[in-house]
């Protein structure tokens, strides 16, 4: 990535000014903190590079599923989108310039707290939009890899899971993967909350999760939009 140098395990800016944006409501969420002149955030975040004063800045998207300490000397907000296909969010502005520490260490500590940080992340549904719907099943891996940790269960639960979580944002009843592979588009999902899996599958899923409230409102929703109630395998091998 041009404009950024590491030295003595620090990353330095090497251009005139790079700024990192943070979505606001990261801070509200535990998932971004301030400590002194360092905000540590998860690793979803764009940067700005500005090679020289006056020229266009060239953008990059961060998509690593560790927290990273980014320090700054000034801070604005923003609101705007990175994507055309999403609507605008603010975003809290870092900028550092030249020659000034950029993120203070190259050395990231491994840490089971770390991997739960990021399944916590992902399973409560705050995982970007505007990450490319098939980048998603190697996120939980790199994760693990950075922390040298393991979930202990299979890889095709984990992938099965955000397959789960990633919903048609037009339709939340409808898994995204059944429109990528129709459509191409990476970008038209929405992330849901594990919790809320049940109620948007089928009446019996949300029952086996001994969730009463997310049955009835599945079984409501259903009705309502004439839809027919799914099936889900767990269900179908109780006919056998």
């Amino acid at each position: 990535m041009n404009g950024i140098k590491l030295v003595n395990n620090e990353y330095i800016c090497d251009a005139y000014k790079i700024c990192t944006y943070i979505r606001s409501y990261y801070f509200d969420k535990n998932l971004a903190s301030e400590n002194g002149d360092t905000i540590y955030s998860m690793g979803f975040v764009y940067l700005e590079i500005y090679p020289t004063e006056n020229s266009k800045p060239e953008v990059y998207e961060l998509n690593i599923p560790i927290s990273l300490g980014f320090k700054y000397s000034e801070v604005s907000k923003a609101i705007r989108s990175f994507n055309p296909d999403e609507e605008p969010e603010e975003f809290a502005v870092y900028t550092v310039y030249n020659e000034d520490i950029f993120i203070n260490s190259s050395m990231h500590v491994a840490s089971t707290d770390e991997l739960n940080k990021f399944v916590n992340f992902l399973i409560n549904g705050k995982l970007p939009q505007d990450i490319k719907y098939s980048t998603l099943p190697s996120l939980i891996n790199e994760c693990m890899e950075f922390n040298k940790a393991s979930l202990g269960i299979p890889d095709f639960i984990s992938e099965m899971t955000m397959s789960e979580l990633a919903r048609d944002k037009h339709d939340l009843n409808t898994s995204y993967r059944f429109i990528a592979g129709k459509t191409g588009n990476e970008n038209g999902y929405a992330t849901i909350k594990i919790g809320d899996i049940p109620k948007a599958t089928s009446v019996f899923s949300a029952i086996a999760f001994e969730d009463i409230n997310s049955a009835l409102a599945s079984s409501i929703t259903i009705s309502k939009l004439g839809k027919k109630n799914k099936i889900p395998p767990t269900e179908e091998m109780l006919y056998y």
